[in-house]
């Protein structure tokens, strides 16, 4: 199927609605292809290999006490969870969505050399474009940084490194971390001036604020 454009509208809380305009990825030949393979064949040092490893699970409270401490955890802050749970259910209903309408081979399908990280047999090798992890990480990145303004640019560098995550280790190509970063902020500004959020994200700020 020909797509030249795809609008992903997932409901957060109806009838609210979060939209992000997807376009197809890089085709193979292309200049961006080029850029594509370009960024997944960069070096990563054994620090930055063992942070993408970690980042392979996906949990706000190990992706973000990298910022906010080992005291930022989901056992201590309820709301929080709650609202990142949100987060995340909403991004994964349109990752979900896009893959479908946009296969896509792997780094290291296409280039075993690329294979950095372990957990590969649980990815389904034609479901690169676009990175739901990325997606997320920026969702939860860019509500986080709403909720904790005073640490928003170390939280909003986290969710992007987040993303970076999935090229170290051959996981994703950077476009497909690219249009999902761009889903995950489009729908995480949506939740956060979505009225039927409002209470629950006034409860997250104040457990963030007396955490901080």
């Amino acid at each position: 199927m020909t797509i030249l454009a795809a609008a992903l509208v997932v409901a957060i809380a109806d009838p609210a609605l979060a939209q992000a305009d997807l376009s197809p990825p890089p085709g193979p030949g292309t200049t961006a292809d080029a850029v594509d393979r370009a960024g997944v064949a960069v070096a990563f040092d054994a620090d930055r290999l063992a942070q993408a490893n970690r980042d392979r699970v996906l949990d706000p409270f190990l992706a973000f006490n990298v910022v906010l401490g080992d005291g930022f955890a989901d056992d201590t802050l309820p709301a929080t969870e709650r609202v990142l749970d949100a987060v995340q259910a909403a991004v994964s209903r349109a990752i979900a969505e896009a893959k479908g309408v946009f296969p896509r081979t792997r780094p290291y399908a296409v280039d075993a050399y690329l294979r950095r990280c372990g957990g590969t047999l649980f990815l389904a090798a034609q479901r690169s474009y676009p990175s739901g992890h990325a997606a997320i990480g920026q969702a939860w990145a860019i509500v986080l940084a709403a909720l904790l303004p005073e640490r928003g640019a170390e939280l909003r560098a986290r969710g992007a490194d987040y993303g970076l995550s999935r090229i170290a280790c051959g996981f994703h190509w950077p476009s497909d971390v690219a249009a999902g970063q761009a889903i995950g902020a489009a729908i995480a500004a949506q939740l956060l001036t979505d009225p039927a959020y409002d209470r629950l994200l006034r409860r997250a700020a104040a457990e963030l604020a007396a955490f901080g």
